[in-house]
């Protein structure tokens, strides 16, 4: 277990009390509006879990136990999660591979001043961190007497450390610190410098990756996983965007629940509800509900697929995945594709399908011309925006040789090259005049010399007018498109996760 400068100190007080109240939604603040956790619920037990007792209801129920057996384990993938910490001193990940990534230094010193913040909901920075901790365990959790198993328990796991509570209005936030690089798209860019292959998010809002950082998230081949919400509508910003599994919450016996997200660009359902979690101070509890936890699931299946297919790209994968799922490859509003089948998952040859994006037509986020792809291409969106993604430049485009995946008509048109400055990146992709030209033949004998002059002259007017016709049409396309990646502009109302709400709720999970 690795570990840059981690915050452990979770003991102050608890994720969940008997009337409900929980880790809830991160709220930055006006600028940043509404961030919430995915899901974070859980209702303690009197007494608290018994030694021996805290293997997840789903180990045997979808046969993660009978994968271990076959030795698949997660080995060889990297997941990474954005989250304010993680215990590291947790029983559960006591073995397991983490590496915690903090902040830039020019961020760094917000931590202490998160650490006596609250969020709006009232919720404290120590239970932010014991939230993070149960979103690890659900993926590296090592298992054993008393200890709380994950699904792929030999996965490397990134913790990519955010920011809890403050905005960059408060006077705790560092002046030199860039939230782009700290938001949730900013925090996958880094993790992809790091060797992420799968990026889970369990916190909505602002802190989601923008349509840009998905869109390379994809060219460079790799899966974003997203906690789809808990209100009973679909309330994740990037779900239904080309390529990202959005999930809900499942319950024993492959059902939906009450309250989890439903609706259009749902992906799949995984357990997300009657769950063994561990508080932060140590005792286990049950009943942990919310698609904090689905997510984080799904990454880490993703991960076994890997290993058993390694050849699969992660876009096929997923169409397995949604193919081998409980509704027999039909989409639904309640539960998408279905509750997630492991085993099936596993013994499904995933090869069989397209290496292309799962896609969702008709919703807000679909893209069936693939525009910002496009836009990718040319170079269009800012590198700030982007927040500094390692294959990317403004007016260059992305780097062809880290290209995973194109969409066809970016192959048949050959968009890959084309913006402004793509020799920048000494490929093959620059088109400039310092390539070696070809032999110029010998002339016939009494052949005019300015005859040959005057050739020569033409045909540089007329490159020359090729080149400006396609300054205009670039130039044409980039004052119609839309502005470049930023923080969403409108954030869904406020929330509540199941069994956050107030005192008079009763401490039942609200209905969704």
């Amino acid at each position: 277990m690795r570990v840059e400068d981690s915050p452990t100190d979770v003991t102050a007080s608890r994720c969940g009390t008997a009337r409900g109240r929980t880790v809830g939604r991160q709220i930055w603040g006006a600028l940043l509006a509404a961030v919430t956790m995915a899901g974070s619920i859980v209702i303690p037990l009197a007494p608290s879990v018994a030694a021996g007792d805290a293997s997840p209801w789903f180990d045997d129920e979808l046969g993660y136990v009978k994968l271990r057996d076959k030795g698949l384990d997660g080995s060889g993938v990297t997941i990474a999660i954005a989250e304010t910490g993680v215990d590291l001193n947790s029983p559960d990940l006591q073995g397991a591979d983490i590496e915690f990534v903090p902040m830039s230094d020019e961020c760094l010193p917000m931590r202490e001043a998160s650490k006596s913040a609250v969020d709006l909901d009232g919720a404290t920075y120590q239970e932010s961190v014991a939230h993070g901790t149960q979103v690890a365990t659900m993926i590296v959790g090592q298992g054993g007497d008393g200890r709380i198993q994950g699904v792929a328990p030999k996965a490397k796991l990134l913790v990519m450390e955010q920011p809890f509570a403050l905005t960059p209005s408060s006077s705790g936030w560092p002046s030199d610190c860039d939230e782009m690089v700290v938001l949730g798209g900013g925090r996958m860019m880094e993790a992809e410098k790091r060797g992420a292959d799968i990026m889970s998010m369990s916190r909505l809002g602002p802190t989601q990756p923008s349509s840009y950082q998905n869109a390379y998230w994809q060219m460079r081949g790799k899966a974003l996983i997203t906690g789809a919400g808990n209100d009973g509508n679909v309330s994740a910003e990037s779900a239904g965007l080309p390529g990202v599994v959005s999930v809900t919450a499942s319950k024993p016996g492959a059902a939906a629940t009450n309250w989890a997200a439903a609706g259009e660009g749902l992906t799949v359902a995984a357990p997300g509800e009657k769950l063994t979690l561990r508080e932060a101070d140590g005792k286990l509890v049950s009943n942990g509900a919310g698609t904090s936890f689905s997510s984080p699931i799904v990454a880490g299946t993703l991960a076994l697929g890997h290993q058993r297919w390694p050849d699969a790209t992660y876009h096929q994968l997923i169409h397995s995945l949604t193919e081998t799922a409980s509704n027999g490859g039909r989409q639904s509003s309640e539960l998408g594709f279905g509750v997630i089948d492991p085993v099936a998952f596993i013994d499904n040859d995933p090869m069989q399908y397209p290496d292309e994006p799962i896609t969702y037509p008709g919703t807000a986020n679909d893209d069936p011309q693939w525009d910002v792809v496009r836009e990718l291409c040319d170079g269009f969106a800012d590198e700030s925006t982007m927040a500094y993604p390692e294959h990317y430049k403004v007016d260059a485009g992305v780097d062809p040789e880290a290209v995973r995946w194109l969409p066809q008509v970016a192959k048949d048109e050959g968009w890959l090259g084309m913006a402004p400055n793509a020799g920048v990146w000494g490929n093959g992709s620059d088109t400039s005049s310092d390539k070696e030209t070809a032999a110029t033949p010998a002339q016939p004998a009494g052949f005019p010399t300015l005859a040959v002059v005057g050739i020569a002259a033409g045909v540089i007017v007329v490159l020359a007018l090729i080149a400006v016709l396609v300054l205009i049409v670039v130039l044409a396309r980039r004052k119609n498109r839309t502005a470049p990646a930023g923080p969403p502009q409108q954030y869904p109302p406020h929330q509540f996760a199941p069994n956050q709400q107030r005192q008079e709720s009763g401490g039942q999970p609200k209905q969704g």
